[in-house]
């Protein structure tokens, strides 16, 4: 909107009131004394009124071209306060809680409230982002690239070193230059010495970025020689700094990397009357420490570097974040609303690997997994999916019970290991279904997907993961007789639960030596239906329902009232030597509580932004969520890894 059509828009309705402090007042041009409100009526007008606002900025409505020339980091925070108009502000102040610069991005975001200063009260936080300045995207590797030829210049010096044995240097004794000391500094890393030299191994790190080079070596020569008249050998200095121990105190209590100097470490088997320690770094591991140290003697003879591990600190849980989710119908050519709202509740969850049931083709899940890279920022996000060949050959090709599900993981955190047949993914053949109720024989008729995975970092256990989506609930489906044992439930479904022993047995067959078996899937089996309906499988003594059968875990949206749950559908259960907790759900209803949905703090706001698009309205708040996203909640919980589980 162009600045004359804004002013005249706003004739004879409210003034434009400038912001020269950190408040201000905006009122309307007319307006008349409200009636006396209590507390919580003021605090609930504040925190509508604060949605309403708009501010007016010179600068946000200057031509495209001239805004992105503007450089955000160059523009003073007062500046900015001083030229923002806001409207919409009924007779209360704005205060203006921060102004946040990105010049990477070319943008400035606007957080403020309202204040009553006559009751004392402010409205919730709110923000505004302007956009279309000038954008200084790095080059991460350009700049990585001159760090690696900067380093070659930076020099190493000692003063008086040709008055000095190597084995009297310090670190501190150590004087870098060469380099430009505003913007870089050096990172030590590690140094060795002999009688007549000082390796120092260092990277140059730019300050702004973040960014550090490769590691370079300098080579510090003109010491004081001392001339070996009855000292050891380097061989026998060796064999001396073979048999030093080091150790920390309460070492048991502590994780490895709380160890950062050398004064915590404890030092035996050393003769400190004969021989000096020089450490050359401290790796800290996840579980241990390693010092890397040398001895010298009197002589000012070396040995050469030696590695002590030091063991048995406090070992903090190493864990992954299993979950799965029914997506309810995603296409490739599904909207980007429902796309967003998907993939804000995955970052939010942390998630290490998820199954994806009610995605309907390979291509789907592929379009997801590229648009989840892109709406976290993170390229680790990896895809096995199934395809066609997965569908129940029972079913008509054309038939609408047919699903492609899916998994998406961090492979920087997980990898997938073959089957036994070679094979990265399996689709349950019905092989070993036992027909109990249903006539018809289908087996399951979206057949289970399962995938045998690895962790990887420095404890690497495997386990099997089988997801699925059994029978829709009830009989109303043609020719569907009602479970003879289950209320409210069809045969179907109960003879797809009945038969989970039998599935997860087939993947066990498949996945060789692993042990550590795991289903999670939308299962429509009713509240209290569980124990009955899974009574094979939790016969297994092995085996262990993660999630309650009761009201806490209704996972399933109410299609009738906003912030309920209907059914405890989705399930978890797992045969596993390893240890798991927070087996939860997330309640979909609640992602305006968390500001999960980032862009979108209300759902008046996200009403918006999903009509938008839709060119149309949903008749219920609820649709906003139970149709434009899902309506089943994910489920999910942590798995912690140990080094002992080898199957």
């Amino acid at each position: 909107m162009k600045k004359k059509q804004f002013i005249k828009l706003l004739v004879g309705s409210f003034s434009l009131i400038s912001l020269p402090f950190l408040s201000t007042q905006c009122s309307f041009f007319e307006m008349n004394k409200t009636q006396e409100k209590n507390k919580d009526e003021i605090q609930n007008d504040l925190n509508n009124a604060v949605e309403k606002i708009k501010i007016w900025w010179d600068k946000d409505n200057l031509e495209a071209s001239k805004k992105a020339q503007i450089d955000v980091k160059n523009l003073n925070d007062e500046e900015i306060k001083n030229e923002l108009k806001f409207y919409n502000c009924a007779t209360y102040l704005v205060e203006v809680k921060s102004i946040k610069k990105d010049d990477q991005e070319g943008t400035i975001t606007v957080n403020f409230v309202l204040k009553d200063e006559k009751n004392n009260l402010k409205s919730k936080s709110f923000k505004i982002t302007f956009t279309g300045f000038k954008a200084n995207k790095i080059n991460k590797q350009e700049i990585v690239d001159k760090l690696n030829k900067s380093v070659k210049n930076v020099k190493v010096e000692v003063e008086k070193i040709a008055e000095k044995l190597t084995s009297e240097i310090l670190l501190k004794d150590l004087f870098y230059s060469g380099f430009d000391k505003n913007t870089e500094e050096v990172i030590f890393k590690n140094w060795a010495k002999t009688n007549n030299e000082i390796k120092v191994t260092f990277t140059l790190k730019n300050k702004n970025y973040n960014l550090e080079s490769n590691e370079f070596t300098y080579i510090l020569t003109g010491f004081k020689v001392s001339k070996n008249i009855s000292g050891e050998t380097v061989e026998e200095l060796n064999e001396i700094a073979k048999k030093i121990v080091f150790d920390v105190n309460n070492k048991q209590n502590i994780f490895s990397n709380s160890v950062i100097d050398y004064t915590q470490l404890k030092v035996a088997n050393i003769d400190s009357t004969k021989y000096n320690i020089t450490y050359n770094k401290l790796e800290c591991l996840p579980t241990s420490v390693k010092v890397h140290f040398q001895i010298n003697n009197k002589d000012n003879t070396f040995s050469d570097i030696q590695v002590f591990e030091i063991t048995g600190f406090k070992v903090a849980k190493s864990k992954i974040r299993i979950g799965m989710w029914n997506i309810l119908n995603l296409y490739e050519t599904s909207e980007e609303y429902k796309k967003y709202g998907l993939a804000s509740v995955i970052e939010h969850l942390n998630l290490d690997v998820i199954g994806l049931i009610e995605n309907k083709t390979k291509a789907s899940a592929q379009k997801f997994c590229e648009y989840l890279k892109k709406f976290t920022g993170n390229n680790n996000w990896e895809l096995i999916a199934s395809d066609n060949t997965i569908h129940n050959p029972k079913l008509a090709p054309t038939s609408k019970q047919h699903e492609c599900p899916a998994f998406i993981y961090k492979k920087d955190k997980i990898a997938i290991e073959k089957f036994i047949n070679g094979k990265e993914w399996l689709g349950y053949d019905n092989s070993t279904f036992v027909v109990n109720e249903e006539n018809n024989n289908l087996g399951y008729v979206r057949p289970p997907m399962g995938v045998k995975f690895k962790t990887l970092g420095p404890i690497q256990n495997n386990f099997t993961f089988v997801i699925d989506h059994l029978d829709s609930p009830g009989a109303a489906k043609s020719g569907e007789s009602k479970s003879s044992l289950l209320s409210k439930q069809g045969a179907q479904e109960a003879d797809e639960a009945y038969n989970l022993k039998n599935l997860m047995d087939w993947f066990d067959q498949q996945d060789g030596d692993n042990d550590d078996l795991i289903f999670v899937g939308d299962t429509n089996i009713k509240l209290g239906n569980q124990a009955t309906a899974f009574s094979e499988i939790l016969k297994d003594q092995y085996y262990k329902a993660l999630l309650t059968d009761s009201k806490q875990h209704k996972s399933s949206l109410s299609n009738s009232t906003w912030g309920k749950y209907s059914e405890p559908y989705d399930k978890i259960f797992t045969r596993t030597n390893l240890k798991y907790e927070n087996a939860n759900f997330f309640p979909l209803y609640d992602i305006f509580k968390d500001n999960i949905l980032k862009d979108y703090q209300t759902i008046e706001e996200w009403k918006t932004y999903v009509d938008t698009i839709r060119k149309k309205t949903y008749d219920k708040d609820l649709k906003y969520i139970f149709h434009a996203i899902s309506d089943h909640s994910p489920i999910y919980f942590d798995l912690i890894l140990d080094p002992n589980d080898i199957l």
